[in-house]
């Protein structure tokens, strides 16, 4: 009875998201971006860097924080909507296979109010699978950073391993898996 409560018309596009490779979104969000500020003849989305060129010797404060805010957006969205549309996908089926569960329905019984039981017992209970998903997906989202990471020009850990691979460091290889490594164990105990 509950999964009608759930049904969104936004399924699709949470399937397309799912399915969709992360350096061809990127690449796609970039070129929307890239039209966008053509169009309104404005700079709202930052393509590239972290920043503005030479803004620390011009700006302080306040100023350079904002334009390294304006030139996260692009990146955080191209990461995290292919992410959140896995993770939502999984809290859905989760959600309802613990709306149907016995101790929902004897929470009901005893005349709780069902936006309690929905809130104390549901989601609680719902979120436990959720959060394991999110610990491990925390070294997938490392490697869907690297390829982000690429195609908006940042200089981060991403960068970092495409420089060690390129050189055949292996060392430096090694010290960010176990970086990414210690990630997922450290999100996993919590």
């Amino acid at each position: 009875p509950y999964t009608t409560l759930f049904r969104s018309s936004n399924t699709n596009v949470k399937i397309v998201l799912l399915a969709l490779p992360t350096f061809w979104f990127a690449a796609v969000l970039k070129e929307t971006a890239i039209n966008i500020n053509t169009a309104t003849h404005s700079r709202f989305f930052y393509t590239a860097g972290s920043e503005s060129f030479g803004i620390e010797t011009y700006a302080s404060g306040s100023t350079v924080f904002w334009d390294q805010m304006r030139h996260l957006i692009l990146p955080v969205l191209s990461l995290g909507l292919l992410t959140a549309s896995g993770w939502i996908r999984f809290q859905r089926a989760s959600t309802i296979d613990v709306l149907d569960a016995d101790f929902m329905r004897l929470a009901r019984a005893k005349g709780v109010r069902n936006r309690t039981v929905i809130r104390r017992h549901g989601l609680r209970n719902a979120l436990i699978p959720l959060v394991t998903v999110m610990a491990i997906d925390i070294g997938g989202l490392f490697g869907g950073a690297i390829i982000t990471e690429y195609v908006y020009d940042w200089h981060g850990m991403g960068d970092y391993l495409n420089t060690a691979l390129s050189a055949q460091d292996t060392y430096a290889v090694i010290g960010w898996v176990m970086i990414a490594a210690i990630f997922v164990v450290i999100f996993n105990l919590l």
